[in-house]
């Protein structure tokens, strides 16, 4: 369990967590909760398979102006709601490889992203298993996809690249390959 793990580190600038080793890990809920000094993190290596609950991971990193969450897998989550509210330098975020069939709570999960203006989306990012997406792309004003931001659609309606605000990136072959390949030693070992 890393929930809230650096929680309310409002005066780090800097996080080197780029060789944790996050293979059993249930929950990143709250992770990284109001760190919103924190203008360089590298979570591009975490090992997410069995992570449940992302809610509230990056809420409040508002210094960030990148993200490299390209190679969380996420097909066991069921909570993101709030995992990047309030990260107001983001420009673009890649959820690309996201497989969100199983999540069941998409609320606030980008709200008051003020300056994010494109999400990559893929066929894997679903929303059929969501109940709970108040006000998901809230105040997002610069986001754009098919359609540009409108304030009286922020639901999970939105939550696509076909009519709403994600920009189509197809999911990566890479990120597949590296799946089956932990799959395969899971499995041996």
């Amino acid at each position: 369990d890393m929930a809230g793990m650096f929680d309310g580190c409002n005066s780090l600038t800097s996080l080197n967590v780029s060789k944790f080793d996050t293979r059993n890990v249930t929950s990143m809920a709250g992770m990284f909760y109001g760190c919103n000094n924190l203008n360089s993190l590298n979570v591009s290596k975490f090992d997410t398979r069995n992570v449940t609950s992302m809610g509230d991971m990056f809420c409040g990193c508002s210094s960030l102006t990148s993200l490299d969450v390209l190679n969380f897998d996420t097909q066991n989550v069921t909570k993101m709601s709030g995992m990047f509210y309030g990260c107001i330098n983001l420009i673009s975020l890649d959820v690309s490889n996201f497989d969100t069939q199983n999540v069941t709570d998409m609320k606030y999960m980008f709200v008051n992203c003020v300056n994010l203006a494109t999400i990559y989306a893929s066929d894997k990012f679903v929303t059929t298993a969501c109940s709970e997406d108040e006000e998901m792309f809230w105040g997002c004003k610069k986001l754009v996809g098919v359609v540009p931001y409108d304030k009286n659609k922020v639901g999970k309606e939105m939550a696509n690249y076909t009519t709403g605000y994600f920009t189509y990136k197809a999911a990566s072959v890479l990120m597949r390959f590296r799946q089956r390949r932990t799959s395969l030693q899971s499995t041996t070992t």
